[in-house]
Parts: C-alpha cells; structure tokens; sequence
C-alpha cells in the first residue's frame, strides 16, 4: 500500500517530516485509512471480476483472439523511424499481434467484455440520434411488449410514418427509439434515449445481443486506418516473454504500441494490445524472416523452419479483413 503525502503550496513534494510540522499526526492516520480503504475497494473489484471470469479469462476478455497482421507500404500512417528506438511505428512488411476481443459476451460471465458492449451499443446509437437531431428531427420512445406479433405491428407502424429505429429489451419489454411520432410514443433527447438504452442493456441477461435496428441505424465499426493484411490467427495464451523471444530470434524487437485508450480498449475499438515486431536500421523484412516470425506466433514458440503453406504475396484470406484501429 501506498499513501500519498499532499504536495506544498508551490507544487513541490513533501516528505514525511516536513509534512508533520503543519499536520498533526491525526490527519496522517487519517491519509493512511483512506489509501487502506481504496486499497480495500480495488482488490474486491478485482476479485468480484475475477470470481465473474470464464476459466482463462484474461485482459478483460473471456476469449480474446490473437491475429497477425502483416502492414502493407501505404498512406494512412506515419513512416516508421528504424533508428528511433522509442518509435512503435510498424515498419513496411512487418508482422504485427493484435490481442482483440471476443465481442460476444452478453452473459455476465465477463464483466470487461460485457460492459465494452454495452458502451459500444450506446456510443453507436447516441452517434445516429445526434446526428437525426442535428437534422432538425425530433426523437421519440415508445414501450413494446415482447410478444412478436406487438413488436411487428409497432415496427410497421413506424415504418410506415416514414421512421427509423433503434430498440433494446431487458427481456421485460422492448425500448424503441424512433424519429418518427407515432402513437403512444413519448418525446425524449439524444443524451436521454442514450441513458435508457444503457439502463435496458444493463438489465439483460443473455447470451445474444439485445438490440434491434432498422437499416440506417447500425451498429457502428470502427474504421481501420493504416494498410494492414490479415494473415492468421497465433497461438492462444501467448505470454510477454514468448513474444520476445521470437523477435530476438529473427534479431528483431517486439513493441507493445502504446495506442490512446479509446483506440486500445474503449467502446469502438476491439482491440486491446498491439505488438509490432521492428527490425534495426539497415534491415527491411523480407519474406523469410516474416515467415519464421508468422510461423513461431502460430506455434506459440520459436521455430527453426519457416511454414512452407504461409504465402507473404497471397491476397486477402477469403474470410475478409479484420478491421482494427490502429
């Protein structure tokens, strides 16, 4: 545990003698019980995630896939600097480990990913009512029972008053949010749909998404920036030090990218760690050094042979690319 001594008028710090000559030891005691306490706080949110964590649950994730991605020459990000060893730009031609969500976690069984979700599904749907008001439309709710036959008539009847929706249940009752005045709906703003919305997630249990929407208010996707081809999934449970080890075989260095937290963990992005593999300056990837690094992250170890069915050259996987921030 640590305790924090306030700084002095001028910004300065302050030691612990220097502290007890304006302060009485009173107020020391009391800065001691009120580190022990958010001590306290964060080590039963730890256990209470950990206690709601599948078996292996890790980086706030139930089931989290590594992919290797290989940066193609191309705009959309800057130039890597070789002799800068602080710089975690990937290099053209390197291969790169994204560590990225599982996305489908609406149990409860993994707080991390559940809580993503449920700020993903709100961010996207406060982004259409916005931009619907700044269109000069007013918004409106409307409570819909969960028989199917109640939920269609009330989709229909939107429709056919030329709106659009957004709705969610708690498996008590369905919240839709439309631009369209019909009857029995309610006026309501953007900012206050968003907090009912997050409130009806909150509430459900289960292990599909919640959540129904018309056409022109889908979900969102995070936009990929940078020039990235998909080239395999790795091994799972890689370890910090596995990685490494594979870069120091090739004569290479691993760095973990240091990106802003709403492109590394927050509700737009899937992604939560990121490791680029740099070669020294003089040195550009070629396709036998790429091979051996793809082919080791696959085993989950570092191999002496390259896998002969990884083709450097090949065109996208037929299951399409991965969209990731960078």
């Amino acid at each position: 545990m640590i305790v924090f001594l306030p700084k002095g008028p001028d910004g300065s710090k302050v030691g612990l003698d220097d502290y007890l000559l304006t302060h009485s030891a009173y107020e020391l005691a009391e800065l001691v019980l009120a580190a022990r306490r958010a001590e306290q706080e964060r080590q039963e949110e730890a256990e209470e995630l950990a206690r709601r964590r599948r078996p292996g649950c890790g980086h706030d994730c139930c089931k989290p896939r590594a992919v290797i991605l290989k940066k193609l020459p191309g705009e959309g990000e800057a130039e890597a600097d070789p002799d800068d060893e602080e710089d975690d730009t990937p290099q053209d031609g390197s291969p790169n480990l994204v560590l990225i969500r599982c996305e489908r976690c609406w149990d409860g069984t993994c707080e991390g990913c559940r809580w993503w979700g449920i700020e993903r599904e709100v961010r996207s749907a406060l982004h259409h009512w916005k931009k619907a008001e700044a269109e000069g439309r007013k918004l409106y709710e409307l409570r819909v029972g969960l028989d199917e036959k109640e939920w269609e008539a009330a989709r229909k009847k939107v429709r056919r008053a030329g709106g659009r929706y957004l709705a969610a249940t708690d498996r008590k009752d369905w919240l839709l949010v439309t631009d369209a005045e019909v009857e029995g709906a309610s006026p309501v703003t953007a900012e206050e749909a968003a907090e009912r919305l997050r409130r009806q997630l909150q509430e459900y249990q289960g292990k599909k998404r919640s959540v129904r929407a018309c056409r022109a208010w889908p979900r969102l996707r995070p936009a990929p920036s940078g020039n990235y081809r998909l080239v395999g999934s790795a091994a799972g449970g890689l370890s910090d030090e596995t990685v490494q080890e594979v870069a120091r075989a090739v004569g290479a260095a691993a760095c973990e990218r240091e990106l802003p937290g709403p492109k590394r963990s927050g509700p737009m992005s899937p992604v939560l760690r990121w490791w680029t593999f740099r070669l020294p300056a003089g040195r550009q990837w070629d396709d036998e050094t790429f091979e051996r690094v793809v082919t080791s992250l696959m085993a989950g170890e570092v191999v002496a042979d390259v896998n002969p069915f990884i083709d450097p050259g090949a065109g996208p996987p037929r299951r399409g690319l991965v969209l990731v921030a960078s």
